[in-house]
């Protein structure tokens, strides 16, 4: 069976003049086209006028963990994910932080705690591992990491630094404090606090001081709502020399590679743990 243009039933019969008889009315279809062009220009316009130019879309969050992680525990773990919650947060990078001078003998070498790092968040898409304090030459400084990870996400991008509470004290002396604060929003986490008058092991969450230093007006600094737990890097690597397991302290992907590559297994002459 074939068949041509106009063949097929009320093919013909609804199909407007002007596209019947195209060839005899030129004119006609230049004003129509000219007439339709004019009416969507000035749709447009109209629709332009009412969308503000500077229209702001939502920026994207970005969590930014610094830290040694010595080794990196569940703690540190439970810290990203009540900051991703509480905040919005798009991700969470955890960023392997370089030896400090008076830590070079308690610490893992860099490589080996950011690969730690990369085996405990490998599983959760919103968490990623950044081993870019670790290359850069010379002495590292957060505000540094801070304009790094600006300038790589652009604009639409804002950073909220997590810190420990312990720092928040101390936080007014840190390198260029003024560019950390226009850069980021500090999300502090609460020290975990005993009551020495209790055995039973309860304990208290506090809120931090720190935040009133005139050095810090104008910062965005917000506490985590982080629920607090028992896990210290101290107490694994205190575990671990005593032949003690961690697993569950940490995730079974870092215990796994902590007894594979017998991480902190030693003491070193100044009783530190390695």
């Amino acid at each position: 069976m074939s068949w041509h243009a106009g063949s097929e039933p009320g093919f013909h019969e609804s199909t407007p003049d002007i596209w019947q008889s195209t060839e005899r009315q030129p004119s006609s279809v230049l004003r129509l086209s000219l007439a339709n062009f004019a009416g969507l220009a000035i749709i447009l316009a109209m629709v332009l006028e009412l969308v503000p130019a500077n229209r702001s879309t939502k920026l994207q969050q970005i969590g930014i963990f610094c830290g040694t992680f010595n080794p990196i525990h569940n703690g540190h773990l439970l810290i990203a994910e009540c900051a991703r919650d509480q905040f919005g947060l798009n991700k969470v990078i955890f960023v392997t932080s370089p030896a400090p001078p008076h830590r070079q003998d308690e610490l893992l070498d860099g490589h080996a705690r950011h690969k730690l790092v990369e085996a405990a968040v490998a599983d959760n898409d919103d968490f990623e591992a950044s081993d870019l304090e670790l290359k850069r030459i010379g002495k590292s400084y957060t505000v540094d990491t801070l304009e790094h990870m600006q300038t790589k996400y652009g604009a639409g991008t804002k950073l909220n630094l997590i810190i420990g509470g312990d720092n928040l004290s101390t936080l007014h002396t840190w390198n260029r404090i003024d560019r950390i604060l226009e850069l980021a929003r500090i999300l502090v986490v609460p020290r975990l606090r005993y009551k020495s008058e209790q055995t039973d092991g309860h304990y208290l969450v506090g809120t931090e001081d720190g935040a009133k230093n005139p050095a810090l007006d104008g910062g965005d600094i917000v506490e985590v709502d982080f629920p607090g737990i028992a896990i210290s890097g101290s107490k694994i690597r205190e575990r671990i020399f005593q032949k003690k397991t961690v697993l569950y302290m940490v995730p079974r992907a870092v215990n796994d590679l902590i007894l594979k590559h017998k991480y902190f297994a030693q003491q070193t002459p100044s009783g530190a743990i390695l």
